[in-house]
Parts: structure tokens; C-alpha cells; sequence
């Protein structure tokens, strides 16, 4: 049998050993050869392919890195941001229900102050609040103050009609208060027909004279 020289299976052997950690994981395995022949040249061929294995596979795991630790801070803004929204939507619920309010009088009778300019956002809300609370409580009267309505015209009129026929089908009858006398002469100049629907000139007028149907009803 051949028997190779030690100077020749050595560096060999050393150039197998190389291999096999750097395919097992290990990126910095070197053979180290300094030689002056074809072995030196593989081994050094060898080296620096495994630097530059090393060198790609280190920026590919920083870049990996970088968008995961990008990922995790866009995944955090975007908590953050649902978080931020979902408490602009809370106060901003908030606000629209004291914008709207309505309050009990007693068991049968709820009573909304209407405070501000009525435009057409508000509009809905002053129907949608009424119409909610009414289901809600199964009120049988709904007093409508707009003692602090500035400005009632077509549009507004329109708007709070709208709610005394919602609240008629489901059973409440709607009283409105709070009529200044410039209010009832814009109201006749604009030629609104207020119809069926009672009125009173202050709150404490409305709620008075509702207490007092509502005590002859019971003892009828």
C-alpha cells in the first residue's frame, strides 16, 4: 500500500477538520496553513471563503435584527396608536353625550337642554340621543329646552320635528320649551308649522304643566 508522507496528510487533514466545523456552524474555523505550495494556496483559497461566509452571514443576521427590532417598534406605534384612538373615541363619545344630555324628571318624563348652535352633526345626535334614551327608559313625555338654541331656522325646525315623530312611534309625546319671543316670530317668518306639538315659553312652564297632566291622569 502507498503510505503519503506526514508534510502531505497533515495540512490535509487540517484542511478536513476546517470543513467540517465551518459546515457544522462554526464560521470561524481557519486552516491557518502558511505554505509556500498548492496546499498553502488551497488552504488560504479555503480561509478567506470562510471569511466571507462569515462576514454575509453576520450582516444578514444584523439586518434580521434591524427589521425584526423595526417590526416589534412598528407593532408598539401601532398599540399605541389603537390605544390613542380608542381613548380620542371614548372622550369624544363623552362630549357628544354632554353635548346632548338628557335627564330623568321622574319615571315617565325625560328632559333635554339643548345648549349651543344646532347644526347638522349635532342635529343627529339630538336625534339619536333622544330616540335611545326613550327606547331605553320607555319614557312616556320628552321635554325639548332650547332655551340655549341661539338661532332656530329651517334646517333646525326640520330637525326637531323629526324627533317628535320618531318619539311618537315609539309611543312618547315630546313638549318644547324654551321659546323666546325672537324665536316664535323667526319661527312664523319662516313659515314652520309646528303642528301638534305642545309648547311652553320656559322649562318651568313645560314641567309644571306636564307634572300636572301627568297627577290628573293618575287620579282619573
Amino acid at each position: 500500500s502507498l503510505v503519503f508522507p506526514a508534510w502531505l496528510t497533515r495540512p490535509i487533514k487540517v484542511l478536513q477538520r476546517a470543513a467540517t466545523r465551518l459546515s457544522a456552524g462554526d464560521l470561524s474555523a481557519r486552516v491557518g496553513l502558511q505554505r509556500q505550495d498548492e496546499l498553502g494556496a488551497l488552504a488560504q483559497s479555503f480561509d478567506r471563503m470562510a471569511q466571507i461566509i462569515q462576514y454575509n452571514t453576520n450582516d444578514l443576521e444584523a439586518q434580521y435584527a434591524s427589521a425584526s427590532a423595526a417590526r416589534a417598534a412598528a407593532e408598539a406605534a401601532r398599540c399605541e396608536i389603537a390605544e390613542q384612538l380608542a381613548t380620542i373615541e371614548q372622550q369624544r363619545a363623552m362630549i357628544s353625550e354632554m353635548s346632548v344630555p338628557i335627564l330623568p324628571l321622574n319615571d315617565q318624563t325625560l328632559v333635554m337642554p339643548l345648549v349651543g348652535a344646532l347644526d347638522s352633526t349635532r342635529i343627529t345626535q339630538v336625534q339619536t340621543r333622544a330616540l335611545h334614551s326613550i327606547e331605553k327608559s320607555a319614557a312616556h313625555y320628552l321635554i325639548l329646552d332650547i332655551t340655549g338654541v341661539p338661532v332656530v331656522d329651517t334646517q333646525v325646525a326640520a330637525g326637531l320635528m323629526q324627533v317628535v315623530q320618531a318619539a311618537r312611534i315609539l309611543g312618547c309625546e315630546v313638549m318644547l320649551v324654551g321659546i323666546r319671543p325672537e324665536v316664535a316670530q323667526a319661527v312664523v317668518g319662516l313659515g314652520i308649522d309646528l303642528g301638534r306639538i305642545t309648547t311652553r315659553s320656559t322649562l318651568q312652564d313645560g314641567v309644571s304643566s306636564l307634572l300636572r297632566r301627568i297627577y290628573r291622569q293618575e287620579m282619573a
